[in-house]
């Protein structure tokens, strides 16, 4: 039950429901439109009119296959750990031919040649002395089409290398604005390389001296918008947030103040929590930017979080 516009229901079995709209009073009485949204757990049925109506759809990472009339959510070509097109690369991020962890085929692409993805040519395009992905913060994924890192960014804060980022807004400009806060000041764009998924990503501003700010995530080339925050921190009118089922590549995080007057040092706090199983001997992890869920530790034999 609900008394805003929009309800969320998790782990809802299959079945036959009734959704319920009421009036808050007499003069509330009209017509109503009802969106339905939703997504199937893995291995579960994707046959229903709703499934192929685009209502429900397989998560992420999951493709619907199989044959008709049987056909079930599986992981994804570019998310099944295989090579499935013999070419040395596994899945998405890392197989050119992978545009995203639901991209059913690793095909298409062949390196080197005229198919090949700028983020896989061997080339430094942008001529920054970085070449592809991963190493090139710019490239999203081995099928990026662009090494230029958060087109419109020409104030770069750095790489994410530890929980806690300190930073100012006081250089630079203002270059963009923010789709949850129009009314910005001066802006720098971070650049985030996880080279796993991440179940939750937790990002905030709280500890800042700026006590007005902005946050975004975008993707590298700042083209794609993951989230954006403006005033949910805690603290005052700082910004906090947090995202889920973030796949592994490259991000842009945008640090913007509100209007002119908070254009001061900002503290950029970044917390990432995997999934069971996820390889966790990487440097994201030692430094405190990863961790494993809460109740379970870094495997030293087999280097997963168990």
């Amino acid at each position: 039950c609900g008394d805003a516009s929009a309800l969320t229901l998790t782990n809802l079995a299959a079945g036959t429901y009734f959704y319920v709209a009421d009036a808050y009073s007499s003069s509330g009485a009209g017509t109503i439109t009802v969106a339905v949204t939703g997504t199937i757990a893995g291995n579960a049925s994707c046959e229903s009119p709703l499934a192929q109506s685009g209502a429900l759809v397989c998560g992420a990472g999951y493709a619907c296959a199989g044959t008709a009339g049987s056909r079930v959510c599986v992981p994804a070509a570019c998310n099944n750990g295989i090579d499935d097109n013999g070419d040395g690369k596994i899945d998405y991020p890392n197989d050119p031919g992978c545009t995203s962890t639901a991209d059913n085929t690793e095909g298409g692409v062949t390196c080197p040649g005229a198919t090949c993805p700028v983020c896989s040519n061997t080339t430094d395009d942008d001529t920054d002395t970085l070449v592809d992905f991963p190493a090139d913060y710019g490239c999203s994924s081995a099928a990026g089409t662009s090494e230029v890192f958060c087109v419109g960014e020409p104030d770069f804060g750095g790489v994410i290398t530890m929980p806690v980022t300190q930073g100012t807004l006081a250089t630079g400009a203002d270059n963009y604005d923010q789709t949850c806060q129009t009314n910005t000041g001066n802006d720098t764009a971070l650049a985030l390389k996880l080279p796993v998924a991440v179940a939750s990503l937790q990002l905030d501003t709280t500890a800042s001296t700026a006590n007005d700010t902005v946050l975004s995530v975008k993707d590298a080339s700042c083209g794609v918008q993951l989230g954006c925050d403006d005033d949910s921190s805690p603290s005052g009118l700082r910004s906090l947030l947090t995202l889920t089922n973030v796949a592994p590549g490259n991000y842009a995080v945008q640090v913007d103040s509100f209007g002119t007057g908070n254009n001061l040092p900002f503290t950029l706090t970044v917390k990432g929590t995997v999934a069971l199983g996820t390889t966790c001997n990487l440097p994201l992890f030692t430094s405190g930017v990863l961790v494993c869920p809460m109740g379970s530790t870094c495997n030293a034999t087999t280097h997963k979080c168990q």
